[in-house]
């Protein structure tokens, strides 16, 4: 619960009987080509925009939800499960699409996909370089 009483993102499930829903969602977001078919389940992390009052607020829902699939992220892993984000930058159309296919209520904005499964033994990882902290960080 927030502060406000309101629920915390809410996260609708695929089940991995309805591979058809999945498919659809997955073709509706534009980063998971070539191994999202793989996926068991796919998370939809959602926020509920009625929790928001006023437009001081106009980015809340992204910074809670954020949050809150971070944390969720982190449950995943520590459940021994993998875990990949699928960002949601989409276009109205692929909104709308998704929105279509009756997973969420109308006053939800989805935040991001999450696609789920199991490890393997042996994996290779992405390897990006690190800026150093105090380009990102200052303390004052």
């Amino acid at each position: 619960m927030n502060e406000r009483g309101g629920a915390p993102p809410t996260m609708p499930l695929c089940a991995p009987a309805a591979q058809t829903l999945k498919q659809q969602m997955l073709a509706c977001q534009n980063g998971n080509r070539g191994f999202g078919d793989t996926a068991p389940v796919v998370a939809l992390v959602t926020v509920d925009l009625r929790n928001f009052l006023d437009a001081s607020e106009r980015y809340q829902g992204w910074i809670d939800g954020g949050l809150f699939a971070m944390n969720l992220l982190l449950g995943i892993h520590a459940q021994g499960y993998g875990a990949c984000c699928l960002n949601w930058s989409a276009l109205p159309a692929q909104d709308k699409a998704v929105r279509g296919l009756g997973v969420i209520p109308p006053h939800e904005s989805i935040i991001m996909m999450i696609a789920i499964g199991g490890l393997r033994e042996k994996f290779k990882v992405a390897r990006s370089p690190r800026r150093g902290i105090e380009s990102v960080m200052k303390i004052i």
